[in-house]
C-alpha cells in the first residue's frame, strides 16, 4: 500500500558555505543548483554544511521545502588555530552525521572536506545505504594536504557495490566504482541566454578573453593556453584575464 512505501531520504555531508540572513538560510549557489537537480529523486534532503560569517553574492536562499540544511562549524582557519578548530569540530561533525544517518536511504558526500572524511570512513562499514562520494579536488596531483590525499586514497581503494565515487576526469586505471561526472552548474535557460548573447557579438576583431576557474588541468586552463599558442589563435586575441586560484 502507498502508506507503507519507503521514503527516499538523501543525506548530504559537506562543508558547503551556509549562513542565516535574518530568517533566510543562504547557501553556496553552485552546490544549491546541484540540490535542485536531484531533489526530484528524493522525498527529503538533509544537507549538512559549514557556517560562514561573510556575506557573498554567491550565497543564495534555500527555497525548496524538500531541502533541510543543517549548519555545522567552519574549520577553514589557517595555521595552528586550525588544528584546534578541527579537533573541537570533529565531535560535532560525528554527532550530526550519526543523528541524521539513521533516517537516510542514500548518502552523498562532497569532498575533500573534514565532514566528508568522517562519512567516507563510516561508509566502509555500512552495507545498508547507497553512497555517492564526490571528490572535487585534483584526482592525480600529490601536492595536496594530507587529509585530501587520505580521502583520495581511501576512495581509490573502494570496491564495495553500494559505494560510487564521482570525479571530474576519471583515469583508465581507476576502478569500476569511479565515475566521471560533470557538475550541473548552469540551467538550460542560462545556456540559451548565453548563446543568444554570443550570437549578437562581433568576433571579427581582436578578442578579449576571460577565464574564470581553478587553475588545475581538469578545469580546462591547459587546453585554453595551448589553443592560444596555436597558429590559428595566436594573432587573434588582444588580452586574456585569468581569475582563479592555483599555479600555471
Amino acid at each position: 500500500m502507498p502508506g507503507h512505501l519507503q521514503k527516499n531520504i538523501l543525506l548530504v555531508v559537506s562543508d558547503t558555505a551556509m549562513m542565516y540572513d535574518g530568517n533566510k538560510l543562504l547557501a553556496f549557489d553552485p552546490v544549491l543548483r546541484e540540490m535542485k537537480v536531484v531533489e526530484e529523486m528524493f522525498d527529503k534532503i538533509i544537507w549538512l554544511g559549514a557556517r560562514t560569517l561573510k556575506m557573498k553574492p554567491s550565497l543564495k536562499p534555500v527555497s525548496s521545502a524538500k531541502v533541510h540544511p543543517v549548519v555545522m562549524p567552519c574549520v577553514s582557519h589557517s595555521g595552528f588555530i586550525n588544528i584546534l578548530y578541527v579537533l573541537s569540530a570533529y565531535p560535532v561533525f560525528l554527532y550530526q552525521i550519526l543523528k541524521h544517518l539513521k533516517y537516510a536511504t542514500h548518502v552523498h558526500t562532497r569532498g575533500p572536506s573534514h565532514p566528508a572524511l568522517l562519512m567516507i570512513l563510516i561508509s566502509l562499514l555500512d552495507n545498508k545505504r547507497i553512497y555517492a562520494h564526490k571528490y572535487a579536488g585534483e584526482w592525480t596531483d600529490d601536492n595536496i594536504p594530507f587529509t585530501y590525499r587520505l580521502q583520495r586514497n581511501l576512495l581509490k581503494k573502494v570496491r564495495k557495490p553500494n559505494i560510487r565515487i564521482t570525479v571530474s576526469g576519471k583515469n583508465d586505471t581507476d576502478s569500476e566504482n569511479v565515475y566521471d561526472l560533470e557538475n550541473p552548474c548552469m540551467y538550460e535557460d542560462e545556456l540559451r541566454g548565453m548563446n543568444a548573447t554570443g550570437a549578437e557579438k562581433d568576433f571579427s576583431g581582436k578578442l578579449r578573453l576571460l577565464f574564470v576557474g581553478n587553475l588545475m588541468p581538469s578545469k580546462g586552463i591547459i587546453p585554453l593556453m595551448q589553443a592560444l599558442q596555436s597558429s590559428k589563435l595566436s594573432d587573434r586575441y588582444e588580452s586574456i584575464h585569468i581569475v582563479g586560484g592555483g599555479m600555471l
